[in-house]
């Protein structure tokens, strides 16, 4: 009964620790005025619930480390500074080296941010507007007399970000690299009538409708991921109210994003064989009928599990330095196995099967196989060959005619 008992907390321990892997808690919280802990409290709340470790620290205080004895302290760091001039205790490089380390950071500015603050962000792929600009919209705005609180609606179409409603947003606009693609993006963009602007004595216009980025979000190489939020008050328990719960909700999803808790992948089960048989081998010959399979899941936070990964857009490629086959992977229904059948080339050498997938907000994964393909053995090729019958016809005219002439030369001579 003992044993029985043990087993059953043993089971449940390793349960427990399964479905909360993903989940990396310890988080350093750094604010500039310890003010916000009171006005953002709903979203500090809602992360302690979700179950994040949090550790709120002013940045200007020496009270805290990233770093100790070559080990990061925490899993991820959240950014709510709005004009701190000096960031103190927390240098540039040391959140670079943070974000390479594969840890990932949520930072909010707002109009004041600082140059340094600015900088840093800078290192991500994406500025922030000019000091004394502001984002506002006279068509999307959430008070008549306040035209710098706009209602977007503009949200990437992703399946863990979309959020049905206006987001109430006030702050300052953000502008993406040049190269805009799966590791940088925008993720709540102006409406057709936003515009950013510079106030004051040179008045002039930034960027309009959505070129004007609110939200970005940033993934790296190593699936780090970075939030940067141009509104310091998107978070706060004012605009969660204002907007029925509308930014609450669109809150929560940027946390779990940007701590690697939605939009995860991850890939197993590769095998790849010839057609019709099922053992893997390094070795095969060319013009062989190949099978290449694998399995994705995607984690569900709202089930604590992994299910089932469905898309049309994965493709396999068979490399010897360039492509020699590129193709689309079905997803066999009703599972998370991809699977893609294809005849190799009459081509022999070191092959590569590859899986590329970069889709923005999701994990990136590049699979590589490597197989040889040989030509075939002297005792492999087909006796006859279609192609070759030219050449039959022409050793057995050579043979018939070598004959017909002996019989004429043998039995037609001569009687002189």
């Amino acid at each position: 009964m003992k044993k029985l008992i043990s087993l059953i907390i043993v089971l449940a321990a390793i349960s427990s620790i399964s479905a909360e892997s993903i989940r990396k808690p310890k988080t350093l919280v750094l604010l500039d005025n310890y003010g916000i802990v009171d006005t953002h409290s709903i979203f500090f709340s809602d992360l302690k619930r979700i179950g994040y470790d949090l550790d709120i620290r002013m940045i200007n205080s020496n009270t805290y480390r990233i770093k100790e004895f070559g080990e990061y302290l925490y899993d991820q760091i959240i950014l709510f500074c709005a004009s701190e001039n000096d960031l103190r205790n927390v240098k540039i490089n040391q959140l670079v080296e943070f974000y390479d380390s594969g840890r990932n950071i949520l930072f909010a500015a707002d109009y004041d941010a600082s140059k340094q603050f600015r900088q840093l962000v800078v290192q991500f792929g994406v500025d922030i507007h000019e000091l004394g600009s502001n984002v506002r919209d006279h068509v999307f705005q959430a008070d008549p007399n306040d035209p710098s609180i706009i209602k977007a609606h503009n949200v990437i179409s992703h399946k863990w970000l979309q959020t049905k409603g206006d987001i109430l947003y006030r702050g300052v606009g953000l502008t993406l690299s040049n190269y805009e693609n799966f590791q940088i993006f925008g993720i709540l963009r102006g409406n057709e009538y936003t515009y950013s602007k510079i106030y004051g004595e040179n008045e002039q216009s930034i960027a309009t409708g959505q070129n004007v980025a609110l939200v970005a979000g940033v993934q790296g190489r190593n699936n780090a991921r970075i939030i940067i939020s141009g509104s310091l008050d998107l978070f706060s328990n004012e605009f969660f109210q204002r907007s029925q719960g509308v930014n609450r909700q669109f809150a929560e999803r940027l946390a779990r994003w940007a701590f690697y808790e939605s939009g995860v992948l991850r890939m197993f089960g590769v095998h790849f064989n010839k057609v019709n048989e099922t053992e893997q081998q390094t070795v095969y010959k060319i013009l062989d009928e190949l099978e290449y399979s694998f399995n994705v899941e995607e984690w569900d936070y709202t089930q604590d599990r992994w299910i089932n990964y469905e898309t049309d857009d994965f493709q396999l490629e068979f490399v010897m330095l360039d492509p020699w086959i590129r193709m689309p992977i079905s997803h066999v229904s009703g599972t998370s196995k991809y699977m893609a059948q294809f005849k190799s080339p009459d081509r022999h050498g070191i092959f590569h099967f590859k899986v590329i997938y970069k889709r923005p907000g999701y994990t990136f994964f590049e699979q590589k196989d490597k197989v040889i393909m040989r030509p075939w053995n002297h005792n492999e090729y087909e006796r006859y060959l279609f192609d070759a019958s030219p050449y039959y016809l022409s050793v057995f005219a050579t043979m018939g005619g070598f004959t017909l002439f002996m019989l004429f030369f043998l039995f037609n001579y001569s009687k002189h």
